[in-house]
């Protein structure tokens, strides 16, 4: 007999079968990374756009409060008084299941001074948190968002304004 060099149909079958089992092992971290990517993204994506709402209160220094809303039915925050980056002639509006990140709004509470939850958060000319459409001053607040099992929040600091991904 000639003397064949290669791998045997037996052999190639055994390399596949234990490459689909490693496989099968590393898809589940996978997927657990991919979440707390998405997640994280997100969770940092609303602290930078609430940060830069703060920063235009305080640039400009008007009366009028800029402000953002949060709607977690439909996955979207906008903001009134700040325009989109991309597109200077819009109103800035982010839609977190169409982002290179997909996450969901969990929860949105800004919780007042009447112990009121609202969805709307403004800042003054002093970067001060204020919420509701009374315009009280801001006690608590923070915004969830998950992918998967994996949940991140936003705090906003009631006396800064500043927002922040919680660790």
């Amino acid at each position: 007999m000639k003397n064949r060099r290669g791998y045997s149909f037996v052999e190639l079958m055994i390399v596949v079968l234990i490459m689909g089992i490693l496989a099968a092992a590393a898809a589940p971290k996978f997927t657990a990374a991919l979440d707390n990517n998405r997640a994280d993204g997100a969770a940092r994506r609303i602290a930078a756009d609430l940060n830069r709402l703060r920063a235009e209160a305080m640039i400009t220094s008007s009366s009028s409060k800029p402000s953002v809303t949060f709607d977690a039915d439909s996955e979207v925050y906008g903001f009134s008084g700040l325009a989109d980056p991309d597109h200077p002639s819009r109103a800035y509006k982010v839609s977190l299941s169409s982002t290179s990140y997909p996450a969901d709004i969990v929860a949105a509470k800004f919780l007042d001074s009447d112990n009121d939850v609202e969805t709307t958060l403004k800042y003054d000319l002093y970067g001060r948190p204020w919420c509701g459409s009374d315009e009280e001053r801001l006690v608590d607040g923070s915004i969830s968002v998950s992918s998967g099992d994996v949940v991140r929040s936003v705090v906003i600091d009631p006396v800064t304004g500043a927002a922040r991904v919680a660790d």
